[in-house]
């Protein structure tokens, strides 16, 4: 770790604190422009962004909520970023994520892509009832052909934008009232 580095981005962020502060006590009129300013400070330092990537292991279990299945070793939270390159998982229905890479494997249980959430999904096989909530994206961009075998809920985006098969084996895709399934591929 370079302590240098960090404590330079310290002093960076006391400086982006103090200057919001300052705005706080002035003109009313350089408020707005003053705390953009500030905000864009305090992101260019990194400190306004907590996301962590978190990939999926699996060395133990595939119990989604064994920190020693994770690299690193932590259960990810509703600001992470999970990958999962293969294996397989089981995803508790109180899971959380902001950004998931699904890229093989076999994922079970309860997997829902929450509001503002997103799951980007190149392979794999699905066991578990998937639902895509309110505000929540599903990108469908297979690289091989992959194999559905439960219940899709959509309440919010689906976009399928390949030309790989997917699957459907006992499974069912439930599009709700104002939900949206863009597909723009040749693998239908």
């Amino acid at each position: 770790m370079n302590t240098q580095h960090h404590s330079e981005k310290g002093r960076l962020a006391a400086r982006c604190v103090a200057f919001l502060a300052l705005l706080a006590w002035g003109d009313r009129r350089r408020s707005l422009p003053g705390a953009v300013a500030g905000i864009l400070c305090l992101l260019a330092t990194g400190l306004a962004s907590a996301q962590t990537s978190i990939t999926w292991g699996g060395s133990v279990s595939t119990d989604w909520n064994n920190p020693t299945n994770w690299i690193p070793q932590q259960v990810p939270t509703a600001s992470d970023h999970v990958i999962i390159n293969s294996g397989s998982v089981n995803i508790p229905a109180d899971h959380t994520f902001v950004i998931m890479d699904w890229n093989g494997g076999t994922i079970g249980g309860f997997p829902t892509v929450g509001g503002n959430g997103v799951i980007n999904w190149t392979g794999g096989q699905v066991d578990g009832a998937v639902t895509v909530a309110s505000n929540g994206v599903l990108n469908v961009n297979l690289t091989t052909r992959s194999i559905w075998t439960a219940s899709l809920t959509n309440w919010g985006t689906i976009h399928w934008s390949d030309s790989q098969t997917w699957w459907l084996y006992g499974g069912a895709i439930y599009n709700q009232p104002g939900a949206l399934m863009d597909m723009q591929g040749d693998g239908f």
